[in-house]
């Protein structure tokens, strides 16, 4: 099922992520040193979201992709400007017990002309003690239906830039990202 949707101008939690006091914190830059993943050449669900902003180095989410199969999850993103980096959350809204999981995606390539493109791939594990941010999660391609992603972007100077939600319930993260439906 190939979906790229176009979108209109870590650590792992048990518990209703608070993405407005996040989204709050994030005027501070931060630094961030996980490595980047392996480009996958496979492809699944994505959103374009294009209504970039009006200076060069702007940066905004134009496009956003995801990706399921037996291995696990691949989360693809491109921005206009250059962003180092993207903070994806992920929750289980469909479920009476929901488990929620925020993971590094990294910077993948970058081009003046092209913008940036950020990528990570999540290995399905089983098991909670083996669950590594930016590189596993504990949801499987059946719960892929039941599942609610925020990814956000931070500029160049590792400032928060811009965010999306797309997924089972958009609204479940507020009103701050634009929703990529």
């Amino acid at each position: 099922m190939l979906v790229w949707m176009t979108i209109a101008c870590g650590s792992t939690w048990n518990r209703a992520v608070d993405i407005d006091t996040a989204l709050q914190q994030d005027s501070a830059p931060r630094a961030h040193t996980d490595s980047a993943s392996d480009l996958d050449s496979g492809g699944d669900s994505a959103i374009d979201t294009s209504t970039p902003g009006t200076a060069s180095d702007e940066v905004w989410i134009t496009q956003v992709g995801h990706n399921c199969d037996s291995i696990g999850f691949w989360i693809d993103a491109y921005t206009t400007g250059r962003a180092n980096y993207g903070e994806l959350w992920l929750e289980e809204t469909g479920a009476s017990s929901p488990w929620g999981e925020e993971h590094y995606v990294p910077l993948y390539s970058s081009s003046p002309a092209d913008g940036t493109n950020l990528y990570v791939e999540l290995d399905t594990v089983a098991s909670v003690k083996d669950l590594v941010s930016g590189g596993t999660t504990l949801f499987w391609c059946e719960d892929e239906n039941s599942l609610t992603w925020l990814l956000k972007v931070y500029d160049g100077a590792d400032v928060y830039a811009d965010c999306v939600t797309w997924g089972h319930d958009p609204g479940h993260f507020g009103a701050k990202c634009r929703n990529a439906l």
